[in-house]
């Protein structure tokens, strides 16, 4: 099996396909496995993340970026890759170091200033040295899994889907959660300058009350329901066998994207959210903790979009003690915490799975999600689930001292049944046959 994964901007597909890699290489150890990430250096996905470069150095899975492939010697390929080490979303604007120039020097700032418009030079420069026409001599690709965007903007773009539409490679079109927010919305286009679901590519779906098919009815059997690979047995298993012992308590805190300090929310947009509502909504926190009086490490772990510098400013406004900031993967993050607390994130679904008591708190976000009845069911029968009038401090309490996670997993069963992985691999294995490819290969 010669399968490449495509990432495009961030983490959250790749959460997606890990277990299902790992459980591939079980099967199939001679098969080769190949991550590129659409960006001039992997660590503008992975950001401060050692979990993935482990995981794919013992299973011999390779990663490339873009660097990869540009028509410099390899000096200059290691050169660029210094120079464009930093995640976009990480810019630091000019403008505010203009009004408090001392800013400059606070932290790693001076790295972030003026990142968009290195972005521009970055891609400038990349358009003219890139070769992707080397990608089916250096991959030759049995099945591609691509990571589904509304938007794909990296240099290189059009040549790469000029491959695809030149070679119509097998291509699986991957979520990046275990659930949408409505039965229909995992459908978008799979290029947006171009057709919309070629006949080549398959849909995987995690979610089992999607029906997404059903706006494409003659192409049913393209939607290949896969479930989530990190709820599977097998992979909670293998992860928990590496679970961290401490003393001190830990909590993973999500927090959501943000906008500006004083910007308001643009009308139709539900998932970034205001300054203020994620300041008030880690100020409870901090209250909540003072309250129980324990002393507890706090871990955040920003949205894969979410500014560093942005991040850290907002915290520090917060009446939080004892915090860290970390992009590092949830597999790595769940096998050293002891409780989580989020708002509204698919992700927080992760370390629940897992068994980690994981503390919902209810806000605006989650109304909107929650209009969905199979996923306001879904949340609001996690016993943990916090609403805007109830005493966080005592959630709190309760998962630290006399938590059970059985009703939750029960819960969490009826809608992401087990054994997903075996039957995600039989299906790719169908594929494969129908193609005349053996997968051992």
């Amino acid at each position: 099996m010669n399968l490449l994964q495509i990432v495009l901007t961030n983490t959250s597909t790749i959460d997606t396909t890990l277990p299902f890699l790992w459980f591939a290489k079980q099967k199939y150890p001679d098969s080769k496995i190949t991550i590129l990430y659409c960006v001039g250096n992997k660590s503008q996905v992975l950001r401060d993340s050692k979990f993935v470069d482990k995981f794919c150095n013992d299973l011999g899975i390779e990663q490339i970026d873009l660097s990869d492939f540009l028509g410099l010697p390899k000096i200059g390929k290691k050169l660029w890759r210094y120079f464009f080490r930093f995640s976009s979303n990480d810019n630091y604007p000019i403008r505010a170091i203009l009004k408090q120039p001392f800013l400059l020097f606070k932290g790693r700032n001076l790295s972030y200033v003026g990142m968009s418009f290195r972005n521009k030079i970055e891609a400038f420069i990349g358009n003219r040295l890139i070769r992707f026409n080397l990608i089916d001599k250096l991959l030759n690709p049995d099945i591609i899994l691509f990571d589904l965007r509304q938007k794909t903007r990296f240099y290189g773009r059009d040549q790469l889907f000029q491959y695809f539409y030149d070679k119509k490679p097998l291509t699986v079109l991957l979520p990046h959660s275990p659930h949408d927010i409505t039965p229909y919305s995992e459908i978008t286009s799979f290029d947006e300058n171009g057709e919309f679901f070629p006949a080549f590519c398959k849909y995987w779906i995690a979610f089992k009350h999607s029906c997404s098919f059903e706006k494409f009815i003659d192409r049913k059997e393209d939607f290949l329901y896969c479930g989530y690979s990190a709820f599977d047995s097998n992979w909670l298993k293998h992860n928990a066998n590496l679970i961290k012992k401490r003393e001190r308590k830990r909590c993973l805190l999500l927090i959501r994207n943000f906008y500006p300090e004083g910007m308001s929310i643009p009308e139709g947009e539900w998932f970034t959210v205001s300054y203020e509502s994620n300041l008030n909504y880690l100020n409870r926190v901090a209250e909540a903790l003072i309250k129980i009086d324990s002393a507890v490490e706090i871990v955040i772990k920003p949205h894969p979009k979410a500014s560093l510098p942005k991040t850290k400013e907002l915290i520090e406004s917060t009446n939080l003690r004892n915090w860290t900031i970390s992009y590092e993967s949830f597999f790595e993050q769940i096998r050293d915490i002891d409780f989580v607390i989020s708002t509204f994130t698919t992700s927080l679904l992760i370390p629940q799975m897992s068994g980690i008591p994981t503390i919902l708190v209810e806000d605006y976000v989650q109304n909107y999600v929650n209009k969905w009845q199979v996923l306001e069911d879904l949340y609001k029968g996690l016993s943990l689930y916090v609403l805007p009038t109830q005493d966080l401090s005592k959630t709190i309490y309760h998962a630290l001292n006399n938590y059970d996670p059985t009703n939750d997993l029960t819960h969490l069963r009826k809608y992401f049944p087990d054994n997903n992985l075996e039957h995600t691999l039989t299906k790719f294995e169908n594929l494969l046959n129908e193609k005349n490819i053996k997968p051992h290969l």
